[in-house]
């Protein structure tokens, strides 16, 4: 079998990248679902947030969930009760939220006990874009 440069082979090169990821998003003035993905084999986690917007902010809000089975691509982490809001010190208070001042960078790290991770994300107004990258660890 072929081998990366680290000694492991090319399949697990590739499946390492599963747990970067690398997103542009319009947002709207709603919150939204901006970056989803399963921390089963993750450890832990960094997600880099820029708005690329000179004048309009944005807010984040980062969920969590340890139970085994939940379709990421329909969940509403703020109305589904198995979702934690890991930014707020109680457990369900979904209104936590970090805002992100136009032009600016911003970054969380977590350990992930978690089995999903959703981002959600909302402009304060228009239609800015939203920089966000994941970089997980096993």
């Amino acid at each position: 079998m072929v081998q990366s440069d680290t000694g492991g082979t090319i399949a697990q090169a590739r499946e390492y990248e599963q747990y970067n990821s690398d997103e542009a998003i319009v947002l709207g003035t709603s919150y939204a679902n901006v970056l989803a993905f399963d921390c089963m084999n993750v450890k832990e986690s960094v997600i880099q947030f820029k708005n690329d917007d000179v004048a309009i902010g944005m807010n984040y809000k980062i969920f969590a969930t340890a139970k085994k089975a939940v379709p990421l691509s329909t969940a509403d982490p703020e109305t589904e009760d198995h979702w934690i809001n890991i930014l707020s010190t109680g457990a369900y208070d979904h209104t936590t939220n970090t805002a992100l001042s136009a032009n600016a960078r911003g970054f969380e790290t977590f350990s992930n006990p978690w089995r999903y991770v959703i981002v959600m994300a909302k402009a304060d107004s228009g239609t800015p874009t939203l920089k966000i990258w994941h970089r997980g660890e096993n």
